[in-house]
C-alpha cells in the first residue's frame, strides 16, 4: 500500500518528496483543520501539467495545495502551512474565508460537460467518449444537470490515504468539497465523486480502495419482507454537524454527512432512513438527525 507522510509541510510519497511547483499565489501562515476537494476542471492528459501551469500563474490568483493527476501523481504547489487560493468566498460551518484554515486539494476532472454530437463537451474545445470515459448525466440541486466523468479507481484510492494522512498528521476535523463551502456558485468535486467514503475512510474507518457494497453477513440474512414504511421521492436535511452515514440500519460507519445536507428519502426501516446522498451514494441514517420537508 502506498504510504503517505508530511514533513516540514511538505508531502512525501513511499519516502520520496513529490515534484514541488512553486505557486506564487498564496498568502500568510495557517493551520489547516479542513480538507477541501476540487475538480480542476481542466485537461486530463499527463499529470494536470495544464491546470498546474494556470495554478502557478500570478495572474490566476488561485491555487491549491495539490493537483491530483488521473494515474493518482500528485504535484505540491503550496506548502500545508501556508495558505493557498482554492476556496474563493466560502464558508465552513459559520467561518468565512475557508483559505485561512484549510488544505486545498485539485483533482484531475473535466468538471461539468455537455452534449455534442452524442459525445461529452467541457468547456474548452475537445469532447470525449461517454462509453470510454464511462461519462454518466446527473442532475442534483448542488450540481444541476449535465454529463461528468468519473474518478479513476487510483484517484479514490489516492484520495482516501492521502486525506487520512493529512488528518492524523494535523489533527483535521472535517473532509468537504469546493461546492459545499461555495454553494450555488461552485459544483466541484462532481456527483458521481464518493465523498462520504472518502471522508469516511480519511477520519479513521473504512477501507482504502474503492469497493462494491458489502453483502449481508450469512449469519444475519437480508429480510424477506420490505421496509414497512416508504417516503420515496421526499427529502431531508441534515440537523447533526455531522452525522453518521452506514451501510446498513445501525450497522458499518461509511462516512458522515455535514448540517444542511439535502438528502432523497429512499423507505424507513424502524427508526433508520435509507437516503442517497448528493453524490449518488445510497445508506442508513438516524431519522432524529433528519428533517423531512
Amino acid at each position: 500500500m502506498t504510504e503517505f507522510t508530511i514533513r516540514n509541510h511538505v508531502l512525501f510519497v513511499d519516502g520520496k518528496q513529490v515534484a514541488f511547483r512553486h505557486s506564487p499565489n498564496r498568502s500568510g501562515t495557517i493551520v489547516p483543520d479542513v480538507l477541501v476537494l476540487h475538480d480542476t476542471a481542466g485537461r486530463i492528459e499527463g499529470k494536470g501539467e495544464s491546470s498546474i501551469e494556470w495554478l502557478c500563474n500570478p495572474q490566476a490568483r488561485a491555487s491549491a495545495h495539490l493537483v491530483m493527476g488521473r494515474e493518482g501523481d500528485i504535484t505540491q504547489l503550496v506548502p500545508f502551512n501556508v495558505a493557498a487560493w482554492h476556496a474563493g468566498p466560502s464558508s465552513f460551518k459559520g467561518r468565512n474565508n475557508v483559505n485561512a484554515f484549510s488544505v486545498g486539494i485539485e483533482i484531475v476532472n473535466p468538471g461539468s460537460m455537455t452534449e455534442l454530437a452524442g459525445r461529452a463537451k467541457p468547456w474548452w474545445d475537445q469532447t470525449f467518449d461517454k462509453a470510454q470515459y464511462g461519462i454518466e448525466r446527473r442532475s442534483t440541486r448542488e450540481h444541476g444537470d449535465a454529463l461528468w466523468m468519473p474518478y479513476t479507481a487510483r484517484q479514490i484510492e489516492v484520495s482516501k490515504l492521502l486525506c487520512r494522512a493529512l488528518v492524523r498528521h494535523y489533527s483535521i476535523k472535517d473532509v468537504t468539497t469546493h461546492w459545499a463551502i461555495s454553494p450555488g456558485r461552485k459544483v466541484d468535486t462532481n456527483p458521481l465523486f464518493p465523498l462520504e467514503d472518502v471522508r469516511g475512510y480519511a477520519l479513521g474507518g473504512g477501507v482504502p480502495a474503492p469497493s462494491a457494497p458489502a453483502s449481508p453477513p450469512a449469519s444475519k440474512p437480508a429480510p424477506a419482507a420490505p421496509p414497512a414504511k416508504t417516503a420515496a421521492g421526499k427529502f431531508g436535511d441534515v440537523t447533526a454537524d455531522r452525522l453518521n452515514f452506514r451501510r446498513t440500519a445501525n450497522g458499518e460507519i461509511i462516512g458522515s454527512l455535514p448540517r444542511g445536507t439535502r438528502v432523497e428519502v429512499n423507505y424507513f426501516e424502524r427508526e433508520w432512513i435509507n437516503v442517497t446522498t448528493p453524490a449518488g451514494y445510497s445508506g442508513f441514517v438516524h431519522s432524529n438527525f433528519v428533517s423531512i420537508i
